[in-house]
């Protein structure tokens, strides 16, 4: 894997392998040029079926940290990426980053940041992988359309119950 971009310093982005012939595509996600301590525990398929699903803001407390891996299988999606660290110059300042399956994009979310994720077409499969179990970490969210980070979603999103009741940042 090669590295490249980096994100708020510590955000990584890199092309995953691949391999195509006439039976199909092999996608490799490997874990080399990640931080040594990032060790896959856990991985999550998404099958999103529609556009426009979104998935966040959500972020670890801290108290069991997790970082994150993610890509796009088929079809694509927006990552979006929040710096949540208080005493960085981009507290609360956002990215966004095209994951699909042709670009073979993926995206490493250390600690520290919200991450959220919107399907922009039908049929999108997300590969999201955890260097540690969501049993063993206490996910909280942010209202995805909190004033203060901004990050003008289009209309008509579809969201979790759990994520449209969630709180702006003013009060977590």
């Amino acid at each position: 894997m090669r590295i490249l971009d980096t994100i708020f310093g510590e955000v990584l982005l890199f092309k995953r392998g691949y391999r195509q012939d006439c039976r199909g595509t092999s996608a490799v996600i490997g874990t080399d040029g990640l931080p040594s301590d990032f060790k896959i525990c856990e991985q999550r398929a998404y099958t999103i079926p529609k556009a426009g699903a979104f998935f966040g803001i959500h972020y670890d407390d801290g108290s069991r940290p997790r970082a994150k891996l993610i890509t796009v299988i088929r079809g694509a999606g927006d990552d979006y990426i929040i710096d949540l660290r208080k005493d960085s110059s981009t507290y609360l300042k956002w990215e966004r980053v095209r994951l699909s399956g042709e670009n073979a994009l993926c995206i490493y979310i250390p600690m520290g940041f919200g991450h959220g994720f919107l399907s922009v077409c039908d049929d999108t499969i997300q590969l999201f992988s955890a260097d540690r179990s969501g049993a063993d970490c206490r996910t909280m969210r942010i209202s995805c359309y909190d004033e203060t980070i901004g990050l003008g979603l289009p209309d008509g999103v579809i969201l979790s119950d759990e994520d449209m009741t969630a709180p702006p940042i003013c009060q977590i």
